[in-house]
């Protein structure tokens, strides 16, 4: 299964599991800690007066309490000091222990805070990359839903300068989005200004006739005189001016009726056609792409960060139409260039819009060749914008 990254407090996440970041005595003072022990209730107090001593990357378990989960993982992350004294590599065996841990317990989903970002003063432009690596490697061998919980965008940072570049791209979209918009608006100004000619007002006599009741329309005039047509008269005959009537001539509707089933035929026909004759759809291109790419199925939806029984799903139904994040998901995994990832969108009916803020920033990341699923999903993140995979069926 694949990871997400969400904001909230990790007190509120509804899975199997929940990892509790504390210190050596499960004091419940930290930011995380606390939350964690204040929505769990004294019982939780109590269990942690029985635990053994913990350190940094060791693992305990309790249960979960008032809170709505099976297990509480508690654990020690490492005091950042310098970053010279292996920081960065205990904590990321920090969290591998805790992954480790509930996959053993036969866990399904698991929410993570990010560990030593606060007290113990771990840089925050570093916490969140740490995590996602530890994860990402987690799930190439274990099939599990994991959610990195961020309390705040302040609780992480991206790369300063990817964030310029990638500032400085969408800018320049905006300026077009705004002229678009100004057209648009000029165009709908103008059809409202239309059609408001076309409406007539009602003035005061208007109220006052229908207050009264309106009087009936009308009959229409009868007509003074009809023709119909036959075969065999003729034009002068008809016409003449001798003739002191016209002469009443009958229609043979069956000369120039065409059969009805014949005509359904055709429809049929041309529909089937129409069918038959249908692109590769976007199952059958996936997987031509995968094959060219020399993946295998597991490698390219692991590093989609898709789940495994979507995968499934595509891969058994040719007519399968997945979300348009699922589809650049692939794409990114694949590693299309921008031609390549239309194509694909095409196969499922969506398209990139230089109006959408999503598509803006995946277009930049094909373009600037990056496709580091957790670096994308890093910056998604801080744009507010849905992660890419993360899709379960």
């Amino acid at each position: 299964m694949p990871f997400s990254i969400v904001r909230n407090n990790i007190a509120s996440m509804w899975t199997d599991c929940i990892v509790c970041p504390t210190d050596s005595d499960y004091s419940g003072l930290g930011g995380a800690d606390h939350a964690i022990h204040l929505a769990a209730g004294e019982q939780l107090d109590e269990a942690c007066r029985s635990l053994p001593t913990l350190s940094v990357g060791s693992v305990t378990i309790t249960r979960g309490y008032n809170l709505p989960v099976r297990y509480i993982l508690h654990t020690m992350g490492p005091v950042w000091i310098d970053g010279e004294q292996g920081e960065s590599e205990s904590l990321a065996a920090c969290y591998n222990a805790v992954l480790t841990k509930a996959a053993t317990l036969g866990m399904q989903s698991i929410s993570i805070p990010l560990i030593s970002s606060g007290t113990y003063r771990f840089p925050k432009d570093q916490v969140l990359r740490i995590a996602l690596d530890a994860v990402s490697r987690f799930l190439l061998d274990h099939e599990m839903m994991i959610y990195i919980v961020v309390y705040d965008k302040s609780a992480y940072s991206v790369s300063k300068k990817l964030m310029s570049d990638i500032k400085a791209y969408i800018d320049d979209t905006d300026v077009d989005e705004t002229e678009d918009q100004q057209s648009n608006n000029r165009y709908s100004l103008s059809l409202e200004r239309k059609y408001e000619r076309r409406r007539r007002p009602i003035d005061e006599f208007d109220l006052q006739q229908h207050e009264k009741g309106a009087a009936k329309p009308a009959k229409p005039e009868e007509p003074c005189c009809s023709y119909s047509i036959k075969p065999d008269s003729s034009y002068d005959d008809m016409f003449s001016p001798s003739a002191s009537e016209p002469r009443p001539i009958k229609v043979d509707a069956e000369f120039f009726s065409v059969p009805s089933s014949s005509l359904k035929s055709t429809k049929k026909d041309k529909l089937k056609k129409l069918i038959d004759e249908l692109d590769e759809g976007f199952s059958d291109a996936l997987l031509r792409l995968i094959d060219e790419k020399h993946m295998t199925d597991v490698e390219c939806y692991k590093k989609a960060n898709i789940d495994k029984k979507l995968f499934s799903k595509i891969r058994s139904n040719r007519f399968y139409r997945p979300s348009k994040p699922t589809v650049l998901a692939f794409a990114i995994s694949l590693e299309l260039d921008l031609e390549e990832t239309e194509s694909l969108l095409k196969k499922a009916g969506y398209a990139l819009s230089p109006s959408i803020k999503f598509d803006r920033l995946i277009q930049f990341f094909i373009e600037n060749h990056i496709y580091d699923i957790v670096e994308i999903n890093m910056v998604l993140f801080s744009y507010d914008q849905p992660c890419l995979g993360n899709v379960v069926a």
